[in-house]
């Protein structure tokens, strides 16, 4: 069977990572809204073709995200020892019995995760101890692990199975179950972005999806790591024009301490981003020092309409945002004064030659 990807529905799905910076992060995505269906509709997929089809919906899922799809569905073209047909490109007729069906994650270059699932082992009589389904999870045309999972823990035909797959860290892991879950497949698969999640179809396959829903996890120090480091922020400010561009460290603090602490003597530099700037961490925090590494976002300044003075979001030290009414004040471009006048303190930063 020529297996070809068909990308049947694409859909608009963007993930706000200025929103991923809360800690921690979670969004929740029904796909029948991404595809413009009533939040209550049944949706169904049928493939008569004889290639592989994909029903899937744009996500941007980055290694550093945890997640999980979980959905409800029925294989409908599963009854007993039934043949489905579908054609072939040149309209031939076949048929097959339990076709294949589940669920795919697949990256920008096209790499899909798929956690397929068909109905083997079937016995003479209605739903026995041998009615039974193999979940195959795969990278592209190389299967990973493998696993048969009998009745009554899954419905082996046509009715209703609660689907899992998910990801934490490099572990993509997958569950199905009728009325309880149970894992079947752990693999780890490094560095894979998704780009797209959904459904998978094989000749024949005909998916009714009850609900489904989409988590994802973004902690945030994956959320609040930049590309900077010390070599290309250097190699950055060699070149630098911008009388604002360099290095800045904390000159002396006014705090009520039972509204604001600071979590150390950072020392950061201090980027520009289009039209505002970045203030990167580069050393110093003494709470929670070993989660703050170098170049971590601490800071967004956003320029108002009085020079020299920005709004500024902070990132505390337990990478919480703070922005409410935050002022920052430049002066001479070697002095920062940031207000935070909800905890009645503020901070100065100056200018220094080298971190």
């Amino acid at each position: 069977m020529k297996r070809v990807l068909i990308p049947s529905l694409l859909l608009v799905f963007s993930v706000l990572y200025t929103s991923a910076f809360y800690s921690p992060w979670d969004s929740h995505h029904d796909l029948r809204e991404l595809c413009h269906l009533p939040s209550d509709s049944v949706w169904t997929i049928t493939n008569i073709s004889d290639t592989i089809r994909l029903d899937v919906a744009d996500c941007e899922i980055r290694h550093c995200d945890d997640f999980t799809l979980t959905t409800r569905l029925s294989s409908l073209n599963n009854l007993r020892n039934r043949r489905y047909h579908y054609r072939d490109n040149n309209g031939k007729r076949h048929s097959i019995v339990h076709p294949a069906w589940g669920i795919v994650a697949i990256d920008s270059a096209g790499n899909r995760v798929a956690a397929t699932f068909k109905t083997i082992a079937t016995s003479d009589w209605e739903y026995t101890a041998q009615d039974a389904i193999l979940a195959t999870l795969s990278l592209n045309d190389s299967i990973l692990q493998s696993d048969t999972i009998n009745y009554p823990e899954i419905e082996p035909f046509t009715l209703s199975n609660t689907i899992v797959m998910e990801r934490h860290g490099d572990t993509f892991s997958v569950s199905i179950g009728s009325r309880y879950l149970k894992k079947t497949i752990s693999h780890k698969i490094a560095d894979f972005d998704v780009a797209h999640m959904g459904y998978i179809t094989h000749p024949a396959a005909q998916l009714q999806i009850e609900r489904s829903q989409l988590l994802i996890s973004t902690y945030p120090q994956a959320a609040l790591m930049t590309e900077w480091n010390s070599e290309s922020i250097a190699s950055h400010f060699n070149q630098s024009v911008d009388p604002l561009e360099g290095y800045w460290a904390l000159l002396d603090r006014s705090l009520d301490d039972d509204l604001l602490r600071l979590g150390g003597n950072y020392t950061f530099a201090l980027i520009r981003n289009g039209k505002g700037y970045d203030l990167i961490y580069i050393s110093g925090a003494d709470i929670n020092s070993g989660t703050w590494r170098e170049g971590m976002l601490k800071a967004r300044l956003t320029p108002t309409k009085f020079g020299g003075n920005y709004h500024i979001t902070w990132w505390d030290s337990n990478m919480m945002p703070l922005s409410k009414d935050l002022i920052a004040s430049v002066e001479n471009n070697l002095l920062m004064t940031i207000q935070f006048p909800y905890q009645s303190s503020q901070i100065r930063l100056h200018r220094i030659s080298h971190p």
